[in-house]
């Protein structure tokens, strides 16, 4: 009997520990996770490339660090890690699937050599990589369209002097080399990039995975050239069916007829296609027609609803719906959806005002809040080869990590800067309920503080202040 670690999960040394993790969450099947693992762990792992017979990888495995043939209290340690946690919803066995004889070994597994680190050197108490893992790419902040909720603004796409396009296949090039398997790409419209079709075909020349969400509408030959490209999934974002709808939404005229032609093109072309709708009281009730449609389309594999709620830029008193509007809606979608169990929906939840939670509530969503990757696995690139620590900061300074225009890679991820990002120092706090809080070190090690957050409910000038689910928070 042969095993073979599952094909969407990769493994890596991260300098004095090894990381296992979901390689392109996107586009994943399974659960997203990463999770620091022990040498044992990672050297067992690192053999299930489903070449070798399980008894004789535990033989070897055995030998390697108990120096004996394998008997029942070896076994034992290995069920324990075997059903140790990856994620919330994942044990490590979960991730390995038996194979047989026909099955090709999997190639892409680092040399078990690699993944040994002595016993005094593992350190898994820090939660920030060594070295990143993602990157999403701003080619331009320049936008196409107009949508009336967007939650960036147009002023940070004044003045900015793009990379150039020799620099930044550069960094697409130290990114697969640090061991990058994907790159997500946003914007402003990350199509109309002047250089967008160079940048895609580099991106599949260094075989890395493209995470493509876009509103522009795509000529057939556009989709055609992708798909020669090889590009396999986009996302299209779309909130209604009537045209006359859809160009009211993202502002122009004759908009809505070409979006529709786009995914025309994309299911004549066999690229596939997850769609996110963000529901506003103004489409709500075009919802129910576009997730009808959208179930006669073969090549949509996912779709998200995202009902609407205020971004940094953008507060629309009246563009909210409320919970029992969108339960509707739910409701609909779901059985719309029956008929296509192969897509998967994927519902949002309405936006509660923080102020209407209770101290209850708040405390119980604060404790099971999520960990934030931002600079601590992940970085954004800027145009302009600036670096923050998430997208929708943009140009914020104090969460400017670096620049690399000047900086490879690893020099910006390893700077003063970029590492106070992720454990502030105390005097980064001047004032507010962060300043003398006895968590304060603590709630920025792990899981951290949502940065976006304190801005969009505090202001730019209060950055510091508490994530506004913390039950410390003013309200």
């Amino acid at each position: 009997m042969k095993y073979q670690l599952h094909h969407e999960v990769g493994m890596r040394r991260d300098v004095d520990r090894s990381i296992i993790y979901v390689k392109n969450p996107v586009e994943s099947e399974l659960s997203d996770f990463l999770q620091t693992i022990n040498t044992e762990l990672a050297v067992f792992l690192g053999m299930m490339d489903g070449s070798m017979e399980i008894d004789e990888a535990v033989k070897c495995w055995s030998e390697l660090f108990f120096s004996t043939k394998p008997d029942r209290k070896i076994g034992n340690v290995l069920q324990n890690m075997l059903k140790s946690k990856l994620g919330p919803d994942i044990q490590v066995y979960e991730v390995l699937n038996k194979v047989d004889s026909e099955t090709p070994a999997r190639d892409d597994l680092p040399d078990i050599s690699t993944l040994i680190v002595p016993k005094k050197s593992e350190n898994f108490e820090d939660p920030r990589l060594r070295i990143p893992l993602q990157m999403l790419f701003m080619p331009t902040l320049n936008c196409t369209q107009n949508c009336y909720y967007c939650y960036s603004t147009e002023s940070y796409s004044n003045n900015i002097k793009a990379l150039e396009f020799g620099r930044v296949q550069e960094i697409m090039e130290e990114a697969k080399g640090l061991g990058m398997h994907s790159i997500d790409l946003s914007g402003g419209e990350p199509v109309s990039y002047k250089h967008f079709f160079p940048l895609m075909e580099k991106l599949s020349e260094l075989g890395l995975e493209v995470n493509l969400p876009t509103k522009y509408p795509l000529s057939r030959e556009d989709v055609r050239r992708l798909k020669d490209i090889g590009l396999k999934t986009i996302q299209i974002s779309i909130d209604a069916l009537n045209p006359k709808v859809l160009d009211k939404v993202v502002g122009l005229k004759g908009y809505g007829e070409k979006i529709l032609k786009t995914l025309d093109y994309l299911e004549e072309a066999g690229i596939g296609v997850r769609t996110n709708t963000v529901i506003t009281s103004y489409t709500l009730g075009e919802v129910s027609d576009l997730m009808r449609f959208l179930a006669t389309k073969e090549n949509v594999y996912r779709v998200t609803q995202s009902p609407y709620s205020n971004s940094r830029f953008n507060h629309k008193g009246d563009f909210p719906i409320s919970s029992e509007e969108y339960r509707v809606i739910l409701e609909e979608s779901e059985r719309i959806f029956e008929s296509r169990p192969d897509i998967s929906f994927n519902p949002g939840e309405v936006f509660e005002p923080y102020e209407e939670v209770s101290i209850d509530e708040r405390e119980k969503d604060w404790e099971g809040r999520s960990f934030c990757s931002g600079g601590r696995q992940n970085f954004a690139l800027l145009p302009d080869g600036k670096v923050t620590m998430c997208e929708e900061l943009y140009y914020q300074r104090q969460y400017i990590m670096g620049d690399l225009k000047t900086q490879s890679i690893m020099e910006m991820w390893n700077s003063p800067e970029a590492k106070s990002i992720s454990s502030p120092p105390k005097e980064l706090f001047p004032d507010g309920p962060c300043r003398d809080c006895k968590s304060l070190e603590a709630c920025h090690y792990f899981p951290g503080r949502c940065v976006r957050e304190s801005i969009k409910h505090f202001g730019a000038d209060k950055h510091y202040y508490p994530d506004p689910r913390c039950p410390k928070a003013p309200v």
